[in-house]
């Protein structure tokens, strides 16, 4: 017995032959928004800032709350507020300048800095830091009391940034 070939028939089947391609796509998107860095540990975030229009420049947190701070596309000069906060060298993933620097600024709570790709330099400032160094390369000055975590790229050492004064540390390694 064959099947009558109908246009109910016609568009059952489009939809059992779209359906894998369909489930591929939403496997994929739930596995982009995995790599996204983890907020466990973060602090509340009260005020979040970037640049507008993703533009270079100097970006300060406010006092008295969790700020969450984002460089734009560039060399950036980024200034944590007072109470624990999260600062990203860059805002976007991919397609910084190769020339960017970036000078990131830990305060006195606790802070989690994300370099970027590009040359970083990285005050941590006072508080138990956690400093994700797996991109980019520069110096780490931990230049304030208190546990600094660095998660980095998986090598035997970490070949892209000089730390300095880091003595009391916990290194996490990052496989990419």
């Amino acid at each position: 017995m064959s099947a009558k070939i109908t246009p109910a028939f016609l568009k059952r089947r489009s939809v059992a032959r779209g359906a894998p391609i369909c489930v591929a796509a939403w496997l994929s998107l739930c596995a982009a928004a995995f790599a996204m860095a983890s907020h466990s540990g973060w602090p509340s975030i009260s005020h979040h800032r970037g640049h507008p229009n993703n533009e270079s420049g100097t970006l300060r947190g406010l006092k008295h709350v969790h700020n969450e701070l984002l460089g734009g596309d560039g060399s950036d000069t980024i200034w944590a507020g007072e109470r624990g906060d999260v600062i990203w060298g860059d805002s976007h993933p991919g397609a910084q300048p190769t020339g960017q620097r970036d000078l990131l600024h830990g305060g006195r709570g606790s802070d989690w800095l994300y370099a970027s790709h590009g040359y970083n330099l990285i005050w941590t400032g006072a508080g138990d830091d956690h400093i994700a160094l797996v991109y980019g390369y520069g110096t780490v000055y931990c230049d304030g009391p208190g546990v600094k975590t660095l998660v980095v790229r998986y090598f035997p050492r970490n070949r892209h940034f000089r730390l300095v004064g880091c003595s009391r540390r916990v290194i996490v390694r990052y496989r990419a």
